[in-house]
C-alpha cells in the first residue's frame, strides 16, 4: 500500500501545480460568462485582482446597472452617483465588445416626471441596442419610468421587460416585428397597455409573443 502509516502524504492534482490560478487559467469568453452574474459595478472592480482582470470588465456581455448599490444618506444623491458611474462605464468599454443583456434598476428622487433621468435611461438603453443587445430589462422602483417607444426600435431585440413603465402614446411602427417575445410588467390600472398591446400586433407580431404581467 502506497504512503507510510501515520505519515501524510500530499498529492497534486496533474496540471495544476501549487500556487496556480485555476480561475485565470480559463478562457476569456468563459470569464466573460462568469462575470456576466455580476453587476456592472462588481465587474469592475474585479480589475483590481490580477493583470490579465485589469480590463476584463470592458468586454462583459452584460451591462447590469443597479441603483441599490449607490445609496447614501443624502436625499437623490444614489441617482448623481449611478449617473455618473454609468456613463463613465459606458465610455470606457470597448467599442467593438457587443452587449447580449441590458439590465437598469433605477428611481428617481422625486415623485414628478424628472426629465433627465429618463433622457439617461433612454440614452443607455439605446447604446445597449446598438451593439446589439438581445434583452433589455428596466425596473423602476417607486417611480413609473417613461420611455419614448423609438428608443427600442432595434431589430435584434428579442425579450423587452419593462416593470412600473408607461410607455408614450407616440406609437409608430418600427421593425420590432423580427422580435421573438416582448415583456411588459405593469399596474392593472395602467392606461397604456392596450395602447402597447395594439402597436406590437399591429407590428407583426403574435398574441403568443406578447406577454403582459400585472404587478400585484
Amino acid at each position: 500500500m502506497a504512503g507510510t502509516p501515520g505519515k501524510c502524504v500530499r498529492y497534486t492534482a496533474p496540471g495544476h501545480a501549487p500556487g496556480s490560478d485555476r480561475l485565470n487559467d480559463l478562457p476569456e469568453g468563459v470569464l466573460h460568462r462568469i462575470m456576466s452574474f455580476l453587476t456592472s459595478r462588481q465587474a469592475v472592480q474585479t480589475c483590481v485582482l490580477s493583470r490579465r482582470w485589469r480590463y476584463l470588465w470592458r468586454s462583459v456581455p452584460c451591462i447590469n446597472a443597479d441603483i441599490n448599490e449607490f445609496k447614501v444618506t443624502k436625499y437623490g444623491a444614489d441617482e448623481m452617483l449611478l449617473r455618473i458611474f454609468v456613463n463613465r462605464l459606458l465610455k470606457s468599454r470597448d467599442p467593438v465588445a457587443s452587449v447580449d443583456t441590458f439590465y437598469l434598476t433605477h428611481s428617481r428622487s422625486n415623485g414628478n416626471y424628472n426629465e433627465r433621468s429618463s433622457e439617461d435611461a433612454e440614452r443607455w438603453i439605446s447604446h445597449a441596442l446598438q451593439k446589439k443587445a438581445q434583452v433589455v430589462v428596466v425596473a423602476m422602483r417607486e417611480h413609473t419610468f417613461e420611455p419614448d417607444h423609438s428608443v427600442f426600435t432595434s431589430n435584434y431585440l428579442r425579450r423587452l421587460d419593462l416593470n412600473n413603465a408607461y410607455m408614450r402614446k407616440e406609437l409608430t411602427k418600427t421593425g420590432e416585428a423580427n422580435s421573438d417575445t416582448r415583456k411588459v410588467r405593469c399596474s392593472e390600472d395602467d392606461p397604456m397597455v392596450n395602447d402597447v398591446i395594439d402597436f406590437f400586433v399591429n407590428s407583426g407580431m403574435s398574441s403568443d409573443q406578447i406577454h403582459i404581467k400585472y404587478r400585484s
